[in-house]
Parts: structure tokens; sequence; C-alpha cells
């Protein structure tokens, strides 16, 4: 009787210490998962731009070295995992922050990637607009609305790093067309055409030739007291 409840005592005292190991695993596990899935998520808005860019011919770029050394590391993880799943706890084996550092470099040099060719796609696709013409065009009532639409839009773009889902790319090219449309459109009631060409070319980066400086230009400038903002340069 004796051994026999010793033997109980045992069997209960090991199935205790299993159910405080389990407890244990399970804590470690579960922190372990969300440590991979923090990580991982971090990349997937990544993932969506990149196919997003590369759908519309606008990915040129190539991050697959640091894409295999995160791959081989997950691949490994997996394989040992298999074998023995309390491997992943520990951090000897599974090295937790060279994961993470992993992802982190590849997240930056996606994000470096998508926000360079953004610009150059917005250096394609945007009107050459000046910001000191439409401050000062602003200021004539004629203009003013069409200005300000035009700013509204500039900044709505502006403040995109670079676009995470087809929904927001759309929005922009439509923004984009927009703007085109509004820089192309400006005008007002008392604006000659002549001085909306000479505005328009003085906008872009080659600037208007003196050709367009003709004295309906010269007057319409002095009357609204323009012609101080402008200067003339030789190319």
């Amino acid at each position: 009787m004796l051994l026999e409840k010793a033997q109980q005592l045992s069997t209960l005292a090991d199935q205790k210490i299993q159910r405080e190991k389990y407890v244990k695993h399970r804590q470690g596990f579960e922190s372990r998962q969300k440590q991979i899935e923090n990580a991982i998520a971090s990349l997937e808005p990544l993932d969506n731009a990149v196919k997003i860019f590369r759908d519309r011919g606008l990915a040129d770029f190539d991050v697959s070295n640091k894409a295999d050394q995160l791959l081989g590391l997950i691949i490994q993880a997996k394989k040992r995992f298999e074998e023995n799943p309390e491997w992943i706890i520990e951090n000897n084996n599974f090295d937790g922050n060279r994961f993470k550092s992993s992802i982190d470099s590849l997240a930056k040099s996606l994000r470096q990637h998508l926000e360079r060719n953004w610009k150059q796609y917005l250096a394609q696709q945007m009107p050459s607009t000046n910001d000191e013409l439409l401050n000062l065009l602003a200021k004539i009532p004629s203009f003013r609305a069409d200005v300000e639409h035009i700013q509204k839009l500039k900044a709505d773009i502006d403040q995109v790093e670079f676009p995470e889902t087809q929904s927001i790319f759309g929005h922009l090219e439509n923004s984009i067309k927009n703007l085109k449309k509004c820089w192309e459109d400006l005008s007002g009631d008392d604006v000659p055409e002549a001085v909306l060409i000479f505005l328009r070319r003085a906008a872009d980066p080659e600037g208007a030739t003196l050709d367009l400086l003709t004295p309906e230009v010269t007057e319409w400038l002095d009357r609204h007291q323009i012609s101080q903002a402008l200067r003339i340069r030789l190319l």
C-alpha cells in the first residue's frame, strides 16, 4: 500500500511538472509567434505596393539578395521546428533579433525604392506648376478659386510617400489628371489668352521667351503688380 501511494504521488508530481512545462512552453510559443507575426506584418503593405508598382511597370528595382537571406532563415527555422517544436523557443536556436533585423533591412530597402520610383513617376506626370506664381495669382480674384483648387490637389498628392493600395494609386492618378486639367484651364474672366500663355510658360522650368512678353502682357502684369515677381535670365 505504501509503495502504491508513493507511486501515485510520484505520478501526480510528474503530471504537475508536465503541466507547468506545457504552460511555460505555450507562453514561449505565443511570444515567438507574436514576434514573427509583427515582423512579417511590417512587410505586408510594402509587398502590396511592390505588386502594384510592378503591374504598372514602375518596379525596376531588385531586392532579391536581402529577400533570399530572409527566406533562408525562415526555411531553416521551419525545418528545425518540424523536427523539434521546442527548438524555436530558445534564443540560442532561433535568433529573434536577427530575424527582425533582416525584416527591417528588407523593409527599408523596399521603402527607399518605392519612394524613389514614386518621385520619378510624379516628375513625369505632374505639370510644371510654380508655387511662387500660384501664390501671386491667388491674390487676383479671378484666379483665386482655381489656384486654391490646384494648391489643394498638389498638397494631397505631395503628402503621400508612395501609394500602398490600388485604391490610393487610382485616387492619386485621378488627382494628377485633375491637376493637369486645372493648370491647363487656369483662367479668369479678365485675363487675355496671351497672358495665360505667358504665365504658363513662365512657370515651366525652361521659362517663357521674350517674344511672349508683348505690350499687352506687360500692361496686364503691371496692372496686377506681378512684374516684380518675374525674372529674366539667360539659358
